[in-house]
């Protein structure tokens, strides 16, 4: 029986600009191995990783996103982090007025 989330992998337009945010405006910190110029990156969340991936395929055609899961295309939705830190780091990113 599964029992926990051993990591989620996200792949990325820009590698150097999503490692930023999740940095900065989210407060988790690379892996100690990541390098510039590298196509990942791995972050930690408490006892998961997330793996961000630098695509080769460039930026996606972005669809629009609803609140009514059920009206959106397939595939994962969203993400939901948790934590005293994740208040602060929401409040970053209100004031830079980014919408996750």
């Amino acid at each position: 029986m599964l029992n926990t989330i051993g990591y989620i992998g996200i792949v990325v337009s820009d590698l150097r600009s999503s490692l930023d945010f999740y940095q900065s405006r989210l407060g988790l910190e690379a892996n100690r191995n990541y390098q510039p110029g590298m196509e990942r990156a791995i972050l930690r969340a408490g006892e998961i990783s997330i793996y961000l991936v630098q695509t080769k395929r460039g930026a996606a055609k972005a669809s629009r996103r609803t609140t009514h899961l059920t009206d959106n295309e397939a595939g994962l939705d969203h993400l939901a982090f948790g934590g005293g830190r994740y208040r602060r780091g929401q409040r970053k990113i209100d004031v830079a007025g980014h919408y996750i």
